[in-house]
């Protein structure tokens, strides 16, 4: 009995730390929130998926990368009906923690950025682990 206990105790502290996530597509992404980042470099935008309220996952390369960003305003309606998003911020080849999303006449601020467990590891200069 005690083993049991322990087993739960366990998976209840894990789940703790990471989120499961599904896309409209029926993928199904786990996130690990206490791995959250304040930048990520990447050359191309490959995919976006709408979620609920405030969160959108996008998929980037160089590397290929998965990520959910939370933003405010949400622009949960704007997202669901755009056909594109682009990101405006500082830098060209980053996306920060503060710069916006764009869709359409919208602008929605990025407030938070956690990777896909599926996501390779990465040298600590690409994500920024947040202090």
């Amino acid at each position: 009995m005690p083993k049991i206990t322990a087993l739960m105790l366990t998976g209840l502290l894990l789940s703790a730390c990471t989120s499961l996530t599904t896309t409209p597509d029926g993928d199904s992404l786990v996130f690990n929130e206490d791995k959250a980042v304040d930048r990520i470099r990447y050359s191309q935008l490959v995919s976006w998926h709408a979620l609920d309220e405030g969160r959108l996952v996008i998929e980037v390369t160089s590397p290929k990368r998965q990520y959910r960003l939370a933003l405010k305003p949400s622009c949960t309606f704007a997202l669901r009906q755009a056909k594109g998003i682009r990101f405006s911020g500082s830098s060209r080849r980053d996306i920060a923690v503060g710069d916006d999303v764009v869709v359409g006449n919208n602008r929605c601020r990025i407030t938070g950025m956690v990777p896909s467990q599926t996501n390779p590891p990465m040298a600590a200069s690409v994500d920024q682990p947040l202090n």
